[in-house]
């Protein structure tokens, strides 16, 4: 929507490789031109061509983005109110807790973690909760309408300071969130925990992208330098301080 004359660089939830491809929105990274990108064991490791990662970065074999931030999501939990450790996402859904249970206000994350606890606990047939069929992801959604029917959810939130408030005026004892807020709540004396779920964490990336458009070859190297930054110790240890680890 006119990104492409105000802006050089985006950095978005990874993943969006093909739509911004198909529609001409942005360019191939020569990654030859990043000497941290060269010395990242990140990169080396998890992004790889034919890895899980490099779905994250890249399309038909060629790299687009800039891996920013990593994060693996799973939910939060108040243990003197839960009566202890939780370890599984099942806890959103046990009527134990029913009324004292919020998910997040979106399907990527609350649908996805949602899939992971039915394959886990066969109660649904679902081949990859990452990459689901229509007709898996119908499942997921009824079982989530159901649970709201149920009475489950005391709300379903949408914003970082309405997540962090539900844990604060201990509202809720179960939380499907990001864990940032789990680091706020205990900012504000809450001894809030970040689960350790047995049916795995919901992986993400964000990537940094080069919008397309013509660019004097100083402020494409002027793009290229800042994700070099993107890549450094420097700009890590910015992030880290940012989202309160």
């Amino acid at each position: 929507g006119g990104g492409r004359q105000p802006y050089d660089v985006i950095n978005i939830v990874g993943g969006m490789q093909k739509p911004l491809v198909d529609n001409k929105l942005i360019t191939p990274l020569d990654v030859s031109r990043l000497k941290n990108w060269q010395n990242n064991e990140y990169i080396a490791s998890y992004f790889k061509p034919g890895s899980k990662g490099f779905d994250f970065i890249g399309y038909e074999g060629k790299v687009y983005g800039v891996p920013t931030v990593l994060q693996g999501d799973s939910f939060a939990y108040l243990p003197e109110k839960t009566g202890g450790e939780l370890n599984s996402y099942g806890a959103l859904f046990d009527p134990k807790f029913r009324g004292y249970v919020a998910i997040e206000d979106n399907y990527t994350t609350a649908g996805q973690k949602a899939a992971l606890y039915l394959k886990s606990a066969g109660l649904a047939e679902i081949k990859d909760p990452a990459d689901m069929s229509k007709q898996e992801i119908a499942k997921v959604v009824d079982f989530l309408i159901q649970k709201k029917k149920e009475g489950q959810f005391r709300v379903i939130w949408s914003s970082f300071e309405q997540a962090v408030n539900l844990l604060v005026n201990q509202e809720v004892y179960v939380m499907d969130c990001w864990e940032p807020m789990v680091f706020a709540a205990k900012a504000k004396g809450v001894n809030a925990v970040y689960a350790v779920p047995k049916e795995g964490y919901l992986l993400w990336a964000m990537a940094a992208y080069l919008v397309a458009g013509n660019r004097s070859p100083e402020r494409l190297e002027a793009s290229y330098q800042l994700l070099e930054y993107m890549l450094s110790p420097e700009y890590g240890a910015m992030i880290t301080n940012l989202r309160g680890y």
